[in-house]
């Protein structure tokens, strides 16, 4: 973390004695009951708003991924300095070195977390706009699957379950 903007100095000064506070030394044991609260309002939000066809915040979702890797950040980030990246990308193999993760579930949830980057930028430059829902008709399903270089519609969506059931499954 860093400012951007205004005095740095102060801005530098504020981040060091704030980061105690984000980032315990400790392992601070009512920081799981506050992640299991979260993550169970996470849901009934996604179930609420009916967002299961957007890629972002449905089951499976590009914000599960990031869920699942911000909180062993905000648990470990204490101990281990280098968990304090906001690149989700940079963090997962960390995780796997430190052994937090298994090595292959870090592998899994980089490729998955990828993918539906992936099919939120086709879908953004399709659309032209900033969204992240799936498509409504059939010719919007030909659109992305060819744009992410499926084989066919049916492929691309048999791939796309996967990934995002390979995510909710480490989410849960």
């Amino acid at each position: 973390m860093r400012p951007v903007a205004g005095d740095l100095a102060a801005g530098q000064r504020l981040w060091q004695r704030l980061t105690p506070f984000v980032y315990r030394r400790y392992i601070d044991y009512g920081v799981f009951e506050s992640l299991r609260e979260m993550k169970m309002l996470i849901d009934r939000e996604v179930h609420r708003k009916g967002a299961n066809d957007n890629v972002k915040l449905g089951r499976g979702g590009i914000r599960e991924a990031e869920f699942t890797v911000q909180a062993f950040q905000l648990i470990r980030g204490g101990q281990d300095d280098s968990l304090r990246e906001p690149h989700l990308l940079t963090v997962l193999p960390r995780l796997g070195n430190l052994g937090l993760l298994d090595t292959q579930v870090c592998a899994q949830l980089a490729e998955s977390y990828t993918f539906m980057r992936d099919v939120e930028h086709c879908l953004q430059a399709v659309a032209d706009k900033q969204t992240q829902r799936l498509p409504g008709d059939e010719l919007g399903w030909q659109r992305l699957a060819f744009s992410m270089g499926a084989d066919s519609v049916e492929t691309f969506r048999e791939t796309l379950t996967q990934h995002r059931e390979r995510i909710r499954h480490h989410f849960d």
